[in-house]
């Protein structure tokens, strides 16, 4: 089996509201806003085989801020 490339997001939420970012600096600078303006943010890395068909290798918490969104 070929190696595959992995594909990393990072996924930025807060109450009611997602976003997936390909750049580290923009997702930790939406982060920032979240945590500043709604008391709750999360930054997640996801690692993906294929993204197009949701197969994640794996997925990290990197940054927390406030009780986990609802």
């Amino acid at each position: 089996m070929a190696d595959q490339e992995i594909e990393i997001v990072y996924h930025v939420f807060t109450h009611g509201m997602d976003d997936w970012l390909s750049d580290y600096h923009e997702a930790k600078a939406l982060y920032e806003t979240f945590a500043r303006e709604y008391g709750s943010a999360r930054l997640y890395e996801e690692r993906y085989i294929d993204r197009a068909n949701d197969i994640m290798e794996s997925e990290n918490c990197l940054l927390s801020f406030g009780p986990f969104p609802w």
